[in-house]
Order: structure tokens, then sequence, then C-alpha cells
């Protein structure tokens, strides 16, 4: 429904409709603006049970929107809220493990939030996206890891790391830390870093990736990271 303009609302019709089982439904977007709807204008959706039965129950989950990648998934942007914007930790996942890991609205690098992470004696804390790209990344593909960073470290035993998992139909099929891993500094600094899968490889479920702060059991060790605009694409 359009919060101005005409049409206000455009009806797509969703068929079939099975009782009592989940049915999934694709709707391009190009099927709304077809009719004259303005997306940047679209200020609610609306479903209804027209033509079914009266009455009746109609149950929706996993609602989102997504663009499907081109030539492998070049170029899309796998990881979601990298910019932390959403202020929530969905879909991020925040592991304190002894230290910090928690969402920041006093440093960014553009907009208002970033990810913070800070260790507390021997811990590593993380930042964790699980099992994205299922269906889109394969075997052989490069998988580019970016984002930007601030922070600072005292050694001995500090360690910022950043690892890209693959995640196949038994599991981890591989685990890769990043080296040169990303050096902190007060200024903010942008980590890529860049991967490719073995051919062979089972991630029929996807990659994931960990972003964590650690220290061990030396006196003195401190990681104070925050990150902001995480990335990860496929082939770029």
């Amino acid at each position: 429904i359009n919060g101005s303009g005409a049409p206000t609302e455009s009806l797509q019709g969703l068929l079939p409709i099975t009782s009592g089982q989940w049915v999934q439904y694709d709707i391009p977007l190009s099927d709304f603006t077809a009719s004259g709807m303005t997306l940047n204008q679209v200020v609610q959706m609306k479903f209804d049970g027209q033509g079914g039965t009266t009455p009746s129950d109609i149950y929706l989950d996993n609602i989102y929107f997504y663009r499907a990648a081109a030539g492998g998934g070049g170029g899309s942007n796998l990881a979601a809220d990298g910019d932390f914007e959403s202020g929530m930790a969905n879909p991020w996942l925040l592991f304190q493990n002894g230290g910090t890991a928690a969402f920041d609205n006093t440093v960014n690098n553009g907009g208002t939030w970033s990810g913070r992470l800070a260790t507390g004696g021997p811990s590593n804390p993380a930042f964790k996206q699980e099992r994205i790209g299922a269906s889109t990344v394969a075997a052989t593909d490069v998988v580019q890891i970016q984002f930007d960073h601030i922070g600072s470290v005292v050694q001995p035993g500090a360690v910022f790391n950043v690892i890209l998992f693959g995640e196949g139909s038994a599991g981890a099929s591989f685990t890769h830390v990043f080296n040169p891993a990303p050096s902190l500094s007060g200024s903010w600094t942008t980590f890529t870093g860049t991967f490719t899968i073995p051919g062979g490889t089972d991630v029929s479920e996807g990659i994931s990736f960990l972003i964590e702060a650690v220290c061990g059991g030396d006196a003195g060790c401190s990681v104070i990271a925050n990150i902001d605009n995480v990335s990860v694409t496929l082939n770029p």
C-alpha cells in the first residue's frame, strides 16, 4: 500500500493455497511496480483471505526481501545489517565469552551504530553470522570479507581474528583464519580478506563468519575494537 500517489493498493494473488501445509511464494517487486506502485512510498503490507473459506486461519512466517545474485553470486552482500543500524542483535549472534560484545551508538563510521568488542581478562567476545548464502555460495567461489575497524591492543597475548567457515550437510566443511589479521589503531581502517573455497567442498548450507577479540592468560592483555560496514561478497 502506497502512502501517497496512485494506485494506493496493488493486490497480488497467492495460489495455490493448500490446507494444512506450508507453501512458499516468491513475489517479484516488478509485479507491484508494473501496476503503478512506487516502492519508496510503500507504508504497509496487507494480507487477506479473499476468495477463500470464511472464516479461515492463515499463518505467515519468514517474510523477507532479497536480491538474487547474478553470475554465481558476484557482487551481492551476503551479510545482513553490516552497518549495525538495526540497533538489535538479530541477525548477529553475540558471544560474550568472558568479555563484551555489544551494539554501540557512541562510535561509528557512518550512521549511528557499530559493533563493539572488548576483552576482560582471558576472554574471546565475538560477533558472528551463520549459514549465509545457502544455495548461492559454491565451491571455487572467492569470498571477500570487508569491514571498517578502530580500537586498541595491549600485548602480550592479544589477537583480533576474522574466521570463515564452510557449512555443509555434515557440519563445518572448512575453517579459514584470515592472515594477516586486522591491525587495530586509533583511526578507522578497512580490512579486506579473500579466500577461495576449495573445489569439491560442501557448502550447501552456506558460509559463516566470526569476528573476535581474544586475550589469553597474559597479564595486562587487552583488545578493544569497534567494527562497522561489514560486507561479505562472492567473486568480487
